[in-house]
């Protein structure tokens, strides 16, 4: 048989009735401890990241808060003596290696070595398949032929392998895995 309390208090689940809100005390359900009109303003408003955001060019407030610039200095773009970071050249930029691209390629890397190393490998990308006729046609560029070693002075056939556009630019980032990855190729 169901036992009936007369009294909500003697309820063993009673937590004392509806919570309030904590800054307008209004009537709130459980979970909460502000209400919808109270959460949404200031500082408590969940996207807040220190008040109104503003252009890191101009000053100028900006309305979103997920924007860097107005639509005035975006708009400028490279041609704003402002636009883009300090922090992204050099030594901040993730990519940075040292300076290596301010050294010059051997005098050994010429058209006609490059064009052996893409009669080679029969004018495919070695990593994704993709024609030199199709790379042609997408970017108007010829395939790229890369330095397995990322060694600039190290021209060896062995050392140099042909890939598309695309393919080069990701074989920038984790160098570790592409140089392993290129000498299986090569092996096989």
């Amino acid at each position: 048989m169901k036992k009936h309390y007369n009294v909500k208090e003697n309820h063993p689940n009673w937590k004392g009735g509806k919570p309030h809100c904590v800054d307008c005390n209004k009537v709130i359900n459980y979970g909460y401890q502000r209400c919808k009109s109270c959460s949404r303003k200031g500082k408590l408003h969940f996207r807040f990241k220190g008040g109104i955001p503003k252009c890191k060019d101009c000053n100028k407030k900006l309305g979103n808060y997920n924007s860097v610039r107005c639509k005035s200095c975006a708009r400028k773009g490279k041609n704003n003596p402002n636009y883009g970071a300090t922090w992204m050249k050099n030594k901040g930029n993730p990519n940075w290696q040292g300076g290596l691209n301010k050294l010059g390629y051997s005098y050994i890397f010429n058209n006609q070595l490059k064009e052996s190393i893409r009669k080679r490998d029969n004018y495919i990308c070695q990593n994704c398949g993709k024609s030199q006729k199709q790379e042609l046609k997408d970017l108007n560029r010829k395939l790229d032929v890369h330095h397995i070693d990322y060694n600039k002075n190290n021209c060896k056939k062995n050392n140099l392998i042909a890939l598309c556009h695309k393919c080069n630019i990701k074989a920038n980032y984790n160098r570790d895995y592409w140089y392993a990855y290129f000498i299986y190729l090569m092996r096989n």
